[in-house]
């Protein structure tokens, strides 16, 4: 079975994931399970995060993040696989760098830390417990003047013109059709619509990744959608899509299965 969950930004969202907290929301996922982290995963989020020493602080450098090896530790315990997809706050210079490997039909990126966690790259469909699923991460962090590129920003944080390019032929070669769509934002007419009715669209900005996925809405047969990215746990009926954030919820409770 298939979980789903939104946001966990490096362990300051993580504890929706304690066992305890699974098994009164979700039940506990098993060894044959996975669990999808709608973006903002942030294992690494600063470059210091997985040095083993704190070295003295610089001008300018990002405090080096004490609970990253224990939530490492924590996710590895885990009996389920977890899969993710990228966000804006994630590390996109690390990622960039490591190695693509082949897996559910599609390319991924293995946790260097933990062989149980894996990164479901822009633009592939994969085969997921009998599940076709195109994922696609990334999107525009409306903070991102408040930030600093390399140190907590990265400008590849939004969708890159060959990861459509490869989102478009992937697609094409399974006509067009998934079971669920995952991804960290929302469509551009999602998001509108959700942060007006929220009183909040001094959170919105101009992004390609949501207005790529309004192509994708449009002209791709799906049964489910899911997101993250809007700090908020909402259903929108009309297109099958779950915005998430401390929701966890199974296929079956999604009447899915």
């Amino acid at each position: 079975m298939i979980y789903f969950t939104g946001d966990t930004h490096g362990g300051l969202d993580m504890s929706k994931l304690m066992n305890k907290n699974l098994r009164s929301t979700c039940g506990m996922p098993g060894e044959d399970d996975y669990l999808i982290i709608l973006g903002d995963f942030g294992f690494p989020f600063f470059d210091e995060d997985r040095k083993k020493k704190k070295k003295k602080k610089k001008k300018n450098q990002a405090e080096y993040n004490a609970d990253y090896d224990k939530w490492i530790k924590f996710m590895k315990k885990k009996p389920f696989t977890i899969l993710w997809v990228d966000g804006n706050h994630d590390n996109h210079n690390f990622w960039k760098k490591q190695p693509i490997s082949k897996m559910f039909g599609g390319r991924v990126q293995i946790h260097p830390d933990a062989k149980n966690v894996i990164h479901l790259m822009r633009g592939e469909v994969y085969a997921i417990d009998g599940k076709r699923i195109f994922a696609f991460g990334g999107a525009a962090s409306h903070d991102r003047e408040y930030r600093s590129e390399g140190l907590n920003w990265w400008a590849t944080e939004t969708a890159q013109p060959d990861e459509i390019s490869r989102a478009y032929t992937n697609l094409a070669a399974c006509s067009n059709q998934a079971d669920y769509i995952v991804t960290h934002t929302p469509p551009d007419m999602v998001m509108r619509q959700l942060l007006y009715n929220a009183n909040s669209m001094d959170r919105y900005v101009a992004d390609r990744t949501a207005f790529f996925l309004d192509t994708i809405m449009t002209t791709v047969r799906y049964r489910a959608w899911f997101c993250g990215h809007l700090h908020m746990d909402a259903f929108i009926p009309e297109f099958s899509l779950a915005v998430m954030y401390q929701t966890v919820m199974n296929e079956q409770q999604l009447g899915l299965i």
